[in-house]
């Protein structure tokens, strides 16, 4: 996703997290599911690797410090994913429990 105006794809000009808002439906949630699916996608991939090279010997600091860095890249994406999920499901929630009561 292209960055624009100081903001990309997980912050916004301030560096805080932007989620985007919608009512589900329409190009946006596709796009956001999409890049969701990639990075979920990228932080699976992760786990075979790192238990190969965990389990080998003669790992140095230098691949230790690329893993890590890498897997607290992906563990910061699921976390941002559940948030934004989280907040999704919340609405919903609210919004059904609104329609219920009418």
């Amino acid at each position: 996703m292209a960055a624009f105006d100081g903001c990309d794809e997980r912050t916004g000009p301030e560096g805080r997290p932007c989620y985007p808002i919608t009512d589900g439906n329409g190009h946006l949630p596709c796009i956001a599911d999409t890049a969701e699916s990639v990075r979920l996608g990228r932080a699976g991939a992760l786990l075979d690797p790192a238990a190969d090279l965990l389990a080998g010997r003669g790992v140095t600091a230098a691949q230790l410090r690329v893993l890590a860095g890498r897997m607290a890249e992906s563990l910061r994406d699921v976390h941002r994913i559940r948030e934004s999920r989280g907040a999704r499901f919340a609405n919903a929630r609210t919004t059904f429990g609104r329609l219920n009561e009418s």
